[in-house]
């Protein structure tokens, strides 16, 4: 991976990371479970995606730290720049889940539109950062 995309994957990770983490802080901080303000609420997630395979925290931990080893272990290999930015997006999602799945035991979701279920920015980025890597595979 040349320096830029490398610059790119980490950037990418460290951003996402951080603004997931400080948002869920706030939110965890602001609003009990089952609170809503606007679009937001305040959920704690101990499954994935649409609350599927609830109370498989320990799973999902286990999962997204396999996910975090290979990508760095093989982050050299997203040689494209939008692939590197897929990839650090994961990165930061995968890991911003995983930190609250080890702190608190589950994921906190917050973001609240319509009938959609709840997620957060990590979440958000995991799925933009897996859209890139389809659309702009070699």
């Amino acid at each position: 991976m040349p320096d830029k995309n490398m610059a790119m994957f980490w950037t990418a990770a460290v951003i996402i990371l951080i603004t997931d983490q400080i948002t869920k802080s706030l939110i965890r901080s602001k609003l009990i479970i089952g609170e809503s303000a606007g679009l937001i609420t305040r959920v704690e997630n101990t499954g994935v995606a649409f609350g599927m395979f609830t109370d498989a925290n320990w799973i999902f931990a286990v999962i997204a730290l396999i996910v975090i080893v290979m990508l760095i272990v093989h982050r050299k290999k997203f040689e494209m720049a939008i692939s590197a930015l897929g990839a650090g997006l994961i990165l930061g999602g995968a890991s911003g889940n995983l930190m609250d799945r080890i702190l608190f035991g589950a994921v906190t979701d917050f973001i609240s539109i319509g009938w959609w279920p709840a997620f957060n920015v990590a979440d958000a980025s995991l799925t933009f950062g897996v859209i890139l890597l389809l659309l702009w595979q070699r």
